[in-house]
């Protein structure tokens, strides 16, 4: 939350508030990304040596030590780093949901490797949907849909996708996917694309209409399209 506040502060030109929550978030590189960028001196952090990352996994005292001073520090995301280099992938995702730090595609990738076997996959099953729903509230809608796909829930991942607005992939998902409910959600998403000015969309939305069965959709748009060959070039 406290990043994707950060993100709306930039977009609006509220360039002091941005770097003070991406800092907050533990995003120290984009703060003096942003800060440089803005010339904005007072913002910019002094270079930092690098953390040590050689962690040993089985000594817990000193992991919890080490991430005790750095959490101290304010360095939220060099600790979460730290605990993933230690292998202690939950704890790292427990503090990074605390602290709002993004969850990353390496820390994605380390929690839910791929080649999982289907009993490790029922263990995790409700960490996963927990992470799922934290990368789509944060924006990572990719990585959400990939663990949706592998959760077995194709209608979050499809929406995901829809959230990311990558025509590309929701095109393929959807012919992928064979099941009417994606077909019908990426039928209507391509309707608030430019289809009249590309006939390959048009293609696709009634295509997937059609396997969907969904002809009241198809209704719709074929009468979308009268309309504006009516409105637009006065052909009835």
């Amino acid at each position: 939350m406290v990043f994707r506040s950060a993100v709306y502060f930039e977009k609006k030109g509220l360039v002091e508030k941005a770097i003070i929550l991406y800092r907050k978030a533990g995003a120290n590189k984009k703060s003096v990304d942003l800060a440089t960028k803005a010339n904005l001196k007072n913002y910019i952090l002094p270079d930092e040596p690098e953390e040590d990352d050689n962690a040993n996994p089985d000594d817990i005292t000193s992991i919890n030590n080490k991430v005790s001073s750095l959490i101290d520090a304010g360095k939220y995301d060099r600790a979460v780093a730290f605990l993933i280099s230690a292998k202690q992938f939950e704890k790292a995702l427990d503090l990074g949901l605390q602290y709002s730090i993004p969850i990353s595609e390496e820390l994605n990738k380390k929690l839910f490797p791929e080649g999982m076997l289907p009993e490790e996959m029922q263990k995790k099953s409700e960490l996963m949907k927990s992470v799922a729903d934290k990368l789509r509230k944060q924006g990572s809608f990719d990585l959400a849909s990939n663990l949706f796909v592998r959760l077995g829930d194709k209608v979050k991942a499809m929406k995901c996708l829809i959230e990311l607005a990558d025509q590309e992939k929701i095109i393929t998902f959807a012919v992928n996917a064979r099941t009417p409910e994606i077909y019908v959600l990426a039928g209507n998403f391509l309707q608030t694309a430019d289809w009249h000015k590309n006939s390959e969309l048009v293609k696709h939305i009634i295509n997937f209409y059609n396997k969907a069965k969904a002809h009241e959709n198809l209704a719709g748009f074929f009468e979308a399209c009268s309309l504006l060959e009516i409105d637009e070039y006065r052909n009835y």
